[in-house]
C-alpha cells in the first residue's frame, strides 16, 4: 500500500508560507511503520490543482490524504474530485480540522469521499492503510468515516495520544524546506529560513471564537528533552534561519517553559532567533525572566479587543488591566510584543471598535495585527452565526483574509467597518511612531546582520 499525502492549492496568498506539520507528523509515522509514503505542499510550492494531479498520479498511490483547512476547505474538495477522475483505483480520505466537525456535510454532499478522519490521524491512517491491504474490516478503526452500501458508518472517537514523545520527528525530508518563511520586519531578515516545531497539542481555554479546545480539549506537551532533540536535529539537517513554536500557547505551563528555556540555553539554541504564542495573565515574571535568558525574540498575544464587555462575551477569561501588564513586563525585557485584535466581533459598535484601536495604540506593541471575525467550524462563534444567519461569505478567500468580512453586524455598516479596519492601520503600523518603530528595528537588524558576517 502507498500513501500519498497532499497540502492542497490555495485561492488566497494570504496564507502564510509554513510547512504542514500535521500531515509530516502521519508520513512520518506511516513511514516508521513500513509504509510507502510521499508528500507533497502544493500550496506552498505554488502548484495549480492541474500540476497537482500530475504530480500525485504518477506516483500512482493506493490512499490519497488531503488535509482540510477552513482556508483551504473549496481548493480540497476540487482536488479531491479531480483525483478521484484521474486515479479511480485509488481511494480518497480527508482530515484536518475541518473535517473534524463537518464530516457528515462533507460526505453526504461528495459521494466519491471514501473516508474521513477524526481528530488525530496517525494512527487512523496507519490503521487504515493496514485494513485496505488485509482486506479486513474498518469498523473498529477510531476515528474513522466511512461507507458501507452508500451508508455513512461513523466509528467510535479515537482517544488521544497519550505520550507524543512516542511519534517520530515530522517528515521533513518530504517536504520543501526551502520554501518556508515567516516574515516580520525588523525581526527576521528576508533570507531566513523558518522552521517550526510543533511542542504541544491543544489549548484549555475556550475562546468563543477559536475551535482548538473543541477539537483537543486539554493540552498534551511533549518532553521538553524530546523538543530540544528535534530543535538538535534541524540544527544539524537544515539552514535555520530561525524557529517559530506555531502553538496555540506554548507557554501555558510556567515549569515546563522554564526547562525549555533552560534546555535551549544549555544546548547553544539560545543562538537562534525564536518566537512563540504567550497569554495575557499567565506570564510571570520569572518565566519572562527565562525566556529573556533564552533569548525569546517575539512574543505574540491573543488580545482582541480593548474593551472589557466584549473580552467576557467571547470568554477570553482576561482582563484590560491583565493585558497593559503583560505587555509592559514582556516589553521591559527587551522582549519584542505582537498583539492580535478583532474588529467586527457580534454585538460590536463603531464605540468599542474605536475603543480597540486606541487600547493598540496605549499599549505601544512591536506589531499589531487586526483580523476581521472568522467563524470556524466548531466553535461557539460558528453556532451563533448559524443560528442567528449572520454569515456572509465562508468562500476560501474570505477565510484566508484578514479583511474581508465574513460576518454581519446589526451595528456597523459594512463601509464603517471597512473605514474602520483602515483607522486601525493608520494609528498603529502606518503611523509616525510606527514607521519609526520599523525604521529603528531594520537599523538594529543590520548592525547584528553585520556583526554575524
Amino acid at each position: 500500500m502507498r500513501l500519498f499525502l497532499v497540502n492542497p492549492p490555495s485561492f488566497s496568498k494570504n496564507l502564510a508560507p509554513l510547512p504542514p506539520a500535521g500531515l509530516a507528523y502521519i508520513a512520518a509515522f506511516v513511514r516508521e511503520n513500513g509504509y510507502d509514503v510521499d508528500m507533497l505542499d502544493a500550496m506552498n510550492l505554488g502548484l495549480d490543482h492541474a500540476q497537482t494531479v500530475a504530480r500525485v498520479r504518477s506516483s500512482q498511490p493506493d490512499l490519497v490524504g488531503i488535509s482540510v483547512v477552513s482556508g483551504t476547505h473549496n481548493s480540497s474538495v476540487m482536488l479531491g474530485k479531480l483525483l478521484h477522475e484521474a486515479l479511480p483505483q485509488a481511494k480518497i480520505v480527508l482530515g484536518g480540522p475541518h473535517v473534524h466537525f463537518l464530516y457528515q456535510q462533507i460526505m453526504q454532499e461528495h459521494a466519491w469521499i471514501n473516508f474521513c478522519v477524526r481528530g488525530e490521524g496517525e494512527h487512523t491512517t496507519l490503521e487504515l492503510l493496514s485494513a485496505l491491504e488485509r482486506g479486513t474490516d474498518l469498523s473498529g478503526i477510531p476515528g474513522l468515516v466511512h461507507r458501507i452500501n452508500g451508508r455513512l458508518l461513523v466509528n467510535q472517537d479515537r482517544p488521544f495520544i497519550k505520550d507524543l514523545d512516542n511519534l517520530p520527528f515530522p517528515a521533513r525530508d518530504l517536504l520543501p524546506m526551502y520554501a518556508y518563511y515567516w516574515r516580520i520586519f525588523g525581526f527576521t531578515r528576508p533570507d531566513d529560513k523558518v522552521v517550526t516545531i510543533t511542542a504541544t497539542r491543544g489549548c484549555p481555554f475556550h475562546c468563543h471564537f477559536c475551535a482548538s479546545s473543541y477539537l483537543w480539549k486539554v493540552q498534551r506537551r511533549r518532553s521538553v528533552e524530546n523538543v530540544l532533540d528535534e530543535i538538535g536535529k534541524c540544527s544539524r539537517e537544515y539552514d535555520v534561519g530561525m524557529l517559530l513554536f506555531p502553538d496555540d500557547l506554548l507557554l501555558l505551563n510556567e515549569k515546563w517553559a522554564i526547562r525549555l528555556c533552560q534546555g535551549m540555553i544549555e544546548r547553544g539554541y539560545d543562538r537562534f532567533k525564536w518566537a512563540c504564542m504567550g497569554r495575557p495573565g499567565r506570564m510571570s515574571a520569572n518565566m519572562l525572566d527565562w525566556l529573556e535568558k533564552a533569548r525569546c525574540g517575539l512574543i505574540m498575544y491573543g488580545i482582541e479587543f480593548g474593551n472589557q464587555r466584549l473580552l467576557n462575551f467571547c470568554d477570553k477569561k482576561t482582563t484590560l488591566p491583565d493585558i497593559e501588564s503583560t505587555i509592559a513586563a514582556t516589553r521591559a525585557r527587551g522582549i519584542l510584543t505582537m498583539g492580535f485584535f478583532i474588529l467586527g466581533y457580534p454585538t460590536e459598535t463603531v464605540e468599542t471598535i474605536e475603543q480597540t484601536i486606541q487600547f493598540a495604540q496605549e499599549l505601544k506593541l512591536d506589531y499589531a495585527e487586526f483580523n476581521l471575525p472568522k467563524a470556524l467550524p466548531g466553535s461557539p462563534l460558528h453556532d451563533y452565526c448559524l443560528e442567528r444567519d449572520l454569515l456572509i461569505d465562508t468562500s476560501d478567500q474570505n477565510y484566508s483574509s484578514v479583511s474581508t468580512q465574513m460576518i454581519a453586524l446589526e451595528n456597523v455598516t459594512p463601509a464603517e467597518l471597512a473605514r474602520l479596519y483602515r483607522k486601525a492601520l493608520k494609528r498603529t503600523r502606518y503611523s509616525f511612531a510606527g514607521r519609526l518603530k520599523k525604521f529603528a528595528r531594520r537599523m538594529l537588524l543590520r548592525r547584528a546582520t553585520h556583526k554575524l558576517s
